[in-house]
């Protein structure tokens, strides 16, 4: 490894780092929900790796959809002329596009939001971007584009990791003391919980003024 290709990994690196430290800076000036649930709070950890990705990898993609194309048509430019091809062409950019939106939006929401709510749509958008875009991806569009639906081990593999990747952040999301204290899941249950004790300590001195009425 020469010492060009090096520096332009440590440049990377550096990049990948200022950006999650500055998405990091941006979402700690929003006060945790629970602070009070969990030594651990706020933005960071594996929180903030999953709101790096939500926000950052959709915008690779496209561009990777757009080399993908270029390579494709240069190989094979008989393809442009194909009806089918350009309606596949031009839906997989529509529904890269939209998954690339609502990506960002759920990190936008989890860097902002301090809500239980946030988390939900987070959660959902993580599978609808994930293995059910896939799916669309490499059973309905071919299919609608092209009449038939020739879904390969690759592709099936693709279905498969998107969907093992979202039960994996889902998990983290339901199960995290940080996300828990950050979004405040508990604080309902909490109140609930607060209230009962403040009715049955008011029922104790009641009953023991009564008490102390009968006694005098």
């Amino acid at each position: 490894m020469d010492i060009t290709t090096i520096l332009i990994i440590l440049a990377f690196i550096a990049i990948v780092w200022g950006i999650a430290q500055f998405i990091k800076k941006i979402a700690n000036q929003y006060p945790s929900a629970a602070p009070d649930q969990s030594p651990i709070s706020g933005v960071g950890g594996l929180l903030l790796v999953l709101i790096f990705i939500l926000i950052i990898i959709p915008i690779r993609e496209l561009s990777s959809l757009n080399t993908t194309f270029l390579a494709l048509e240069m190989q094979y430019p008989a393809f442009k002329e194909i009806e089918g091809y350009n309606i596949y062409k031009t839906v997989s950019w529509w529904t890269y596009i939209l998954t690339c939106f609502l990506n960002i939006y759920a990190g936008v929401g989890l860097v902002s939001g301090r809500k239980k709510q946030v988390v939900n749509r987070a959660i959902i958008i993580l599978w609808v971007t994930g293995p059910f875009t896939y799916l669309f991806m490499e059973v309905i569009l071919p299919a609608l584009a092209f009449g038939k639906s020739e879904l390969d081990i690759e592709g099936i593999g693709r279905i498969l990791a998107s969907a093992l990747v979202a039960a994996i952040w889902t998990s983290y999301l339901l199960i995290s003391k940080r996300v828990r204290a950050t979004y405040g899941f508990n604080m309902q249950k909490n109140s609930i919980i607060a209230a009962k004790e403040e009715e049955t300590e008011k029922k104790i001195i009641e009953q023991d003024d009564a008490v102390s009425d009968v006694q005098n």
